[in-house]
């Protein structure tokens, strides 16, 4: 049995903002009975956390334990079917140990994972990961609370509450959840010390001796709250939990697709542990958009680095006016163009928010505002089909022209910048296309860029109009269009007006702005493609 008088360990866990390492070296010196458990995410191991925290660990007055950014509910990401795997927890609680050691150049012993959750399935990788203790919860002086795996001992905790002498065992001031600290004011509180005195709790788990019960028999600890590790149940909470579960998800396809990449893999399980921070499945506050801005920029980064389509949510919810968060990288953020591909065919979404300017007397931008381009191919042709936000169909309508310029080697000095007679636009020198296809009603002509000023005309081709699917197709013959559509890079317009100005264009929202609010001035316009 664990023996029945323990000494107090407490164990802090700051908000990852905090920077007031200043205060707690005060608050040491001020109450010089107190020993701290303090838990660190890599992040907050700075120099000032350093400076005020190595002394304090010379003297044995502060223990350092490592913590995942985020502080991630582990038994619930790790619950995903192998994306990541539960041995990721191994690797991250290793890394971070390191890391925090490495930073602050102290020992560092402890593991707390967020909440205090485990489970069975985390139980052998958190005790090989070389801690040599792992926090966990909830507290119960029965002997099969304390559980041993390897050479790690898993402690249990409870939240620190009320006045008076703090329990003996470990309590915890779990902060990770706030932006402010309320540590002082919590050992305020602790009028008096300890029955058995202040212990770290590397100090605790030594105390419990051979009262450890084996960690096969238990099956899950619930938080050091008490609550279990469920997926959430708040609506938006939910949103953002099924979201993760959907790229887990798309990684475990591509993981077992018999043509997965390791590069590939790491890049995109980077993304999926940023989006494994517990605060994005917290209850989102009265007003907050759908999906954390941070969390769909980090699925966003999954679906690229798999080169697989990401669902229509993450983009459904971008803030008003496509304001990118700061940071993001403008590429995995909803405010540029999504791109994707398969086998044969590659696809391109513009930015929820998509402008588009509809010419004088023209009755609204529809048909001039383009949602996106895909092109497929096979042996005999390549099929660009168009998506404006609807195709006119009505008699004597005004439509819209579209333009295609296709770059086929994205190489600087081969073909042209110059866009065809009219639009007042080029492309930058990395995008010279060789090729354009340029769609005017019903009919269609692709022409080939050439020596001189004028293009060539290479052949006349049938458009087909669908309305219904909003979808304007057009076929060329292969032998008129030869290499691989998913290396191309491709400038797509819509024109109108007398002379024929820009309304539309494919492109992030950045892109857009500059070429519609500026219709009468040349215009740089970039390529779209696939990340090489």
């Amino acid at each position: 049995m664990i023996p029945a008088l323990l000494a107090a360990a407490l164990v802090w866990l700051p908000p990852e903002t905090f920077m007031q390492w200043s205060k707690v070296d005060a608050l040491l010196r001020s109450r010089s009975e107190v020993k701290l458990t303090i838990a660190l995410t890599p992040q907050m191991a700075t120099p000032l956390a350093k400076a005020a925290l190595a002394p304090w660990v010379a003297q044995g007055r502060v223990e350092i334990a490592a913590r995942v950014h985020g502080d991630p509910v582990l038994p619930l990401v790790a619950s995903v079917p192998a994306a990541p795997r539960p041995d990721d927890a191994l690797e991250r609680a290793a890394d971070a140990r390191e890391e925090i050691a490495k930073r602050l150049g102290v020992p560092v012993g402890g593991f707390v994972p967020g909440a205090g959750a485990v489970d069975a399935s985390l139980v052998g990788p958190l005790g090989a990961s070389g801690a040599s203790w792992i926090l966990s919860g909830p507290y119960d002086v029965a002997a099969d609370s304390w559980a041993a795996e390897g050479r790690a001992v898993f402690v249990p905790a409870r939240v620190l509450a009320g006045p008076g002498a703090p329990p003996p065992g470990a309590s915890v001031v779990d902060e990770s959840t706030r932006t402010e600290s309320s540590l002082v004011a919590a050992l305020e509180n602790l009028s008096d010390k300890p029955k058995n005195g202040w212990a770290t709790v590397t100090e605790l788990a030594a105390s419990a001796g051979g009262g450890r019960g084996s960690a096969e028999n238990v099956s899950q600890w619930p938080a050091w709250d008490g609550a279990p590790a469920a997926p959430p149940t708040d609506p938006g909470a939910q949103s953002a939990w099924n979201a993760y579960v959907a790229a887990a998800k798309a990684m475990q396809t591509y993981r077992n697709s018999g043509a997965a990449d390791l590069k590939v893999l790491e890049g995109a399980t980077s993304y999926l542990h940023r989006a494994q921070d517990a605060r994005f499945f917290r209850p989102a506050e009265a007003g907050a958009p759908p999906l954390p801005p941070e969390l769909r920029a980090a699925l966003l980064g999954v679906y690229k680095r798999l080169k697989a389509p990401a669902p229509d949510a993450l983009y459904a919810g971008a803030p008003a006016g496509g304001k990118a968060s700061p940071s993001s990288a403008e590429a995995e953020t909803p405010t540029s163009v999504h791109a994707a591909s398969g086998p044969s065919w590659v696809g391109f979404d513009n930015p929820v928010g998509t402008a588009a300017r509809a010419p004088e007397g023209a009755p609204n931008a529809d048909p001039w505002r383009l949602r996106g381009l895909r092109v497929e191919w096979d042996d005999e042709r390549v099929l660009f089909r168009l998506y404006p936000g609807r195709v006119e169909t009505a008699p004597g309508a005004a439509r819209p022209t579209y333009d295609v310029y296709v770059d086929l080697n994205h190489l600087v000095g081969a073909g042209s910048i110059r866009l065809l007679d009219g639009r007042d636009a080029f492309a930058q020198a990395k995008d010279a296309w060789e090729f354009a296809l340029t769609v005017t009603g019903t009919d269609a002509r692709l022409l080939r860029a050439g020596a001189g000023d004028e293009p060539d005309e290479v052949a006349k081709l049938e458009v087909e109009d669908d309305a219904e699917k909003a979808e304007v197709r057009v076929s060329v013959p292969r032998s008129l269009l030869r290499g691989n559509p998913a290396r191309w890079g491709y400038i797509v317009l819509s024109l109108g007006g007398e002379p024929p100005r820009i309304l539309g264009l494919l492109g992030s929202l950045e892109t857009q702005k500059p070429v519609l609010d500026k219709p009468a001035s040349p215009a740089r316009v970039p390529a779209v493609r696939l990340e090489k």
